[in-house]
């Protein structure tokens, strides 16, 4: 069922955000990078050697100056005044670096084998410039470090990262700049900044690159360990700024935040991307009978332990809207006939509930005054991680991989998300092309308007939900799902007030092949489904609290191939006034896995031949050969040899079958059921164990 109706079962923990999304023609517009970003010649890597240009010699606590009078040298401290370029070499072992330019034009600083450190503040600090461009040259590693608290003569407009800029960045060249940030931000640019080459090493408490107006990156390498977010763009109050554009390169983000972070739009259009966020995902919390105690555990970490292992009727509705454990104990101490719906045993002296197992899992013990689990310690290595302070990160802070305010339009690269929440997040998502690994704690891809496919190969190997939206559209492309809930979820509204808006909620598959394993509903929509084509195959759930299809309004079945397999306690078939026939089997008992269904026409030609990968008691099956007015036979429990994908087979050979039906199609949603109890009049013959049974007219 949607996540919505799945805390209702419970607590209610939270309502949806619900956010405006940004038009179709905004993503059309960023399918064109270059009304995104525009690079000039400068931009790019070019030798500098016959230029005319300043070497600065770097010389422990002071450095000398070869050239023209627009650097000086005060103390620790270089200034540039004028335009021009200026070549570092060497080590200053404490001091800065400040562009303050009264002059039009640009600033190019060549590192040439430059290592700066300051024990007070930011090496690097651009204060003013029409634009600064930093030059990697070639076989070089140039290396940054600041200090871990900055000394500031007053507090107004004060760098705040190693390189700080407050005017146009650009970072390009062959070379390589490693960044050790003690402060805060490893490079904050307060407006654009391009980086077109280089190898960039950075580790940061805080942020790693960040891009006030327009974060642009191509042809680069960017290692980065960081406690905040990876890469980051932050203008939020003007409509085309806040944008990240990253074209090309090879990106390895770990992150105690987001991955990636835009206030408006993320577009990629290739690279190479490793990103993990917040741990990735990896648990530390004991769950296991040898817990006595809970400690330190917040009210939502339990409640979301409490969805994952406890079963409870629609009966429990008093708890609907409660926020905290506490509220909710209190309410189960006051309703005795709860606690037993739920199997757990009411204590005695309101101090604690005893260990009880339930369906399969061990419930620890809770207490009143804590009710929180012990957390396994941390290696020593991650205790010094920026990315785990305090061992953990904060349970309020965003960890999603790849999140935008308003669209992400991933049309192509290759990525690998390991995150803790969210791996894809904004209010709009566009996918074209691209090959995504996801593993996440929360939803794969998520976004608060509309999540539209066209193409690429996206495989969820674990997620909460993995595919939600208002409204989901798939034209192309292969993607596969696994999710601990709902494989795909068309969000609905909370509020009974705003139930109407749940009718303009869909999703349509027009194209495209999906796959989804999912342990609640297969395919959830709060509104509508509508299929016209491409191949969709929903294996589980095995609970009898959830289904294959789960909608609200109508499934209009119109082309494609759909297979749905799971239990059969909320099961549902697809509408009848759909344009494509299709059946629905129910079994007396559970099937087990990989059992062999086998469906043929008058002729003996295969319609269609499916091994199901999780035990079901009902299946959908929808084709475009299966014809009104025709007989067919639905063979099962027999072995199905050949060619398959998914459980799906081709020119399938099917032999020994223990079973088979035969039914004839009368209307577009046809109902099969072993023990002849067929729904809406629909006439079929059945035959079990060559023994013919007449189904009532």
């Amino acid at each position: 069922m949607a996540k919505n109706q799945m805390i209702i079962m419970f607590l209610s923990l939270c309502s949806f955000l619900l956010i405006c999304g940004c038009t179709d023609k905004a993503v059309e517009e960023q399918k064109d990078i270059s009304k995104l970003v525009s690079y000039e010649k400068s931009d790019y890597y070019s030798p500098w050697q016959e230029d005319t240009f300043t070497l600065i010699q770097l010389k422990g606590i002071t450095a000398t100056i070869d050239g023209n009078d627009g650097a000086v040298v005060e103390g620790n401290q270089i200034f540039i005044y004028t335009t021009g370029t200026y070549v570092f070499e060497g080590a200053l072992d404490d001091g800065q670096i400040i562009v303050d330019t009264k002059d039009s034009g640009n600033v190019r600083l060549v590192f040439n084998g430059a290592t700066i450190h300051s024990s007070t503040t930011s090496p690097i600090y651009i204060k003013q410039a029409d634009k600064t461009i930093i030059t990697l040259e070639e076989n070089t590693i140039n290396t940054l470090t600041d200090a871990s608290e900055y000394v500031y003569e007053n507090v107004t407009d004060q760098p705040t990262a190693t390189i700080y800029s407050k005017d146009d960045l650009t970072i390009n060249g062959p070379g390589t700049l490693t960044i050790k940030s003690h402060f805060n931000d490893a490079i904050n640019c307060n407006d654009d900044l391009k980086i077109t080459g280089g190898t960039i090493d950075i580790t940061a408490p805080d942020d790693g690159i960040i891009g006030g107006d327009l974060l642009a990156i191509k042809d680069a390498i960017i290692n980065l360990t960081v406690g905040g977010d990876g890469l980051k763009s932050t203008n939020h109050e003007v409509q085309s700024k806040g944008l990240i554009v990253l074209e090309s390169g090879t990106f390895t983000i770990n992150a105690g935040g987001d991955g990636i972070q835009s206030e408006k739009i993320v577009a990629i259009r290739g690279g190479k991307y490793t990103i993990t966020t917040g741990g990735g995902g990896q648990e530390r919390i004991e769950t296991s009978e040898e817990i006595s105690t809970w400690t330190n555990f917040n009210d939502r970490e339990l409640m979301e332990y409490l969805l994952h292992h406890i079963e409870v009727s629609d009966e429990v509705k008093q708890l609907e809207g409660v926020e905290t454990y506490d509220k909710a104990l209190a309410i189960l101490q006051a309703n005795p006939e709860m606690l037993q719906q739920i199997s757990i045993p009411m204590p005695s002296d309101s101090s604690s509930f005893s260990d009880k197992q339930m369906n399969g899992s061990m419930l620890p013990q809770f207490s009143t005054a804590s009710p929180n689990p012990v957390k396994q310690p941390l290696p020593q290595e991650e205790m010094n991680s920026p990315i785990l302070q305090n061992n953990r990160v904060p349970s309020n802070k965003s960890t999603k991989g790849i999140k935008a305010g308003t669209s992400i339009s991933i049309m192509g690269g290759t990525f690998n998300i390991n995150s803790l929440d969210d791996a894809i997040h904004g209010k709009d998502i566009f996918i074209s092309d691209g090959i995504i690994h996801i593993s996440t704690e929360d939803d794969a891809i998520h976004a608060d308007d509309t999540v539209t496919l066209e193409g690429g190969n996206v495989n969820i190997a674990k997620s909460y939900e993995g595919i939600e939206g208002k409204k989901i559209i798939i034209r192309d492309g292969t993607y596969h799902v696994f999710a601990e809930d709902d494989g795909v979820n068309i969000q609905g509204e909370n509020s009974q007030t705003n139930q109407s808006n749940n009718d303009e909620r869909l999703l349509l598959i027009e194209g495209g092949y999906l796959y989804v394993n999912a342990d609640g509903d297969g395919l959830d929509s709060n509104g509508s489904i509508r299929m016209t084509g491409g191949t969709v195959i929903v294996y589980g759930p095995t609970n009898n609290n959830n289904g294959p299809l789960d909608y609200d309004h109508t499934f209009l079945m119109e082309g494609g191939i759909l297979i749905a397999a799971g239990s059969d306690g909320k099961a549902q078939g697809v509408s009848n006034n759909s344009s494509q026939n299709t059946i629905m089997m129910t079994f007396l008992k559970e099937q087990q896995a990989n059992t062999s269904l086998y469906i043929t026409d008058s002729k003996e030609n295969e319609i269609i031949a499916v091994k199901p990968e999780k035990e079901f008691q009902s299946i959908v099956i929808s084709t475009p050969d299966l014809k009104l007015n025709q007989t067919y036979t639905l063979h099962y429990g027999g072995i199905l040899s050949g060619e398959s994908i998914d459980g799906l087979y081709q020119n399938a050979n099917y032999q020994n079958g223990e079973f088979s039906a035969e039914f004839t199609i009368t209307s577009p949603m046809t109902f099969l059921h072993e023990n002849n109890v067929i729904k809406e009049n629909h006439k079929v013959n059945l035959f079990f164990h060559n023994e013919p049974m007449r189904a009532p007219l």
